[in-house]
């Protein structure tokens, strides 16, 4: 089994950093469109 490296940012993980963090700009442009529609924009 193999093992993955956890990165975290200011002691939590790197994916929940910037879904809480990421501007509306930086979602378009990455394709999270999902993410958009549940923060309203």
């Amino acid at each position: 089994m193999k093992k993955g490296k956890i990165y975290v940012i200011d002691g939590i993980p790197v994916e929940e950093f910037y879904l809480q963090n990421a501007g509306p700009i930086t979602l378009l442009q990455n394709g999270d469109y999902d993410v958009l529609n549940e923060q309203g924009y």
